[in-house]
């Protein structure tokens, strides 16, 4: 018999491997009742993040972080504490770990606390303290910028 395109369509069968869902219901059924199984406890300090460094992790209260500022692929870490810290981090990963603790990403690599911001200029900086760095706001977030300014 010669195969041809119209003999082979005609010639092939539907091959039935299984049902794949039923494996896989089993795997997921079993790794749901191995974390039943564990405890679950309530962190007592929900406001820490961990900062990965060059010694390894540091963990401080989000309350004490003033601004960070990133450093090509590296983020600078400002804080209360008179310690600044650099982490591997980039700037990025900090914003999704902290615009939810009352962070505002101002530029695109400075984040900053909307708690500790004492003066902002018409030229578009802000200020922190009397003697501190100026943080350049962007054109574009400062409408956004100064709406979470008044309701805070």
């Amino acid at each position: 018999m010669e195969l041809n395109p119209t003999t082979r369509q005609s010639t092939s069968k539907p091959i039935d491997f299984g049902a794949p869902e039923t494996l896989y219901h089993t795997k997921s059924h079993k790794l749901r009742s191995a974390q039943k199984s564990q405890p679950t406890y309530p962190l007592p300090h929900t406001k820490l993040v961990g900062i990965p460094t060059i010694e390894g992790m540091e963990f401080i209260d989000t309350e004490k972080i003033i601004r960070c500022e990133g450093l090509q692929k590296c983020t600078l870490i400002i804080t209360t504490e008179k310690s600044d810290i650099i982490s591997s981090y980039n700037i990025g990963k900090f914003v999704t770990l902290l615009e939810e603790s009352g962070f505002f990403y101002c530029h695109r690599s400075h984040l900053i606390n909307l708690r500790f911001v004492k003066k902002y200029t018409r030229e578009g900086y802000i200020f922190f303290s009397a003697n501190s760095k100026p943080v350049p706001l962007a054109r574009r977030k400062k409408c956004a910028f100064l709406n979470q300014i008044r309701h805070l």
